[in-house]
């Protein structure tokens, strides 16, 4: 606060008064400058100069009355600055007030930021070491299936070869048959014509004799 100017708490209403009564206060302005050194510092240099002697009449010079009402210009100012500072200073602590509560949202919302991402990258972790593990284990039963389809296409092979071999070795074994059948077929049917020649070989001879050993007629 300067020197000499009223309080704030005391200047507003003066001044609201000013503003909504200019009449009136160019009146009470008008007034206070018929005391030396007008409002006031008139009133309390008049009571100095009352101290000193009374009855000194009051100062009606223009250049010094006009200082005066330059002086009283300059308080109204002063009173309006200090009103426009009042408004700044408050406008002040409500901005630091909101920006306290804005920088605490903007920490707890860092840290929430900060509590997610570490989160998330845990979660991704897992997850990467749980596709990892399945990956291994996938892999490990694709080879064990790899190696079971080929000792089975080995084996599958090797049975075939040995169909095959068993059917060459039937069917070469049934031709044999065969042969063995013709041929003993062949010698029955020699022996029953054998049979046959020689029965009737015997059945002739025998007719042969039957008939010398008849009596003549």
């Amino acid at each position: 606060q300067a020197p000499g100017c009223r309080p704030f708490s005391t200047a507003r209403p003066l001044l609201n008064r000013q503003l909504h009564n200019p009449q009136g206060a160019r009146a009470r302005r008008h007034r206070r400058s018929s005391a030396p050194f007008g409002g006031r510092a008139g009133t309390t240099m008049g009571k100095k100069a009352g101290a000193k002697g009374k009855g000194k009449k009051e100062t009606t010079d223009p250049v010094e009355l006009a200082n005066i009402e330059k002086l009283r210009h300059a308080e109204v100012e002063v009173l309006a600055l200090q009103q426009q500072l009042e408004v700044k200073e408050h406008e002040t602590v409500v901005a630091r007030r909101a920006e306290r509560d804005w920088r605490g949202k903007l920490d707890a919302f860092s840290d929430q930021l900060t509590q997610q991402r570490e989160d998330t990258l845990d979660i991704t972790a897992d997850v990467t070491r749980q596709y990892k593990t399945m990956q291994d284990r996938l892999l490990t039963q694709i080879e064990s299936l790899e190696r079971d389809k080929h000792e089975l296409g080995a084996m599958c092979k090797e049975k075939d070869q040995v169909i095959h071999r068993n059917k060459r070795d039937f069917e070469d074994a049934l031709a044999h048959k065969d042969l063995e059948m013709a041929g003993l077929r062949q010698n029955l049917e020699d022996m029953a014509q054998q049979f046959s020649d020689m029965l009737k070989e015997t059945l002739d001879k025998m007719s042969e004799r039957l008939g010398e050993g008849a009596p003549h007629a």
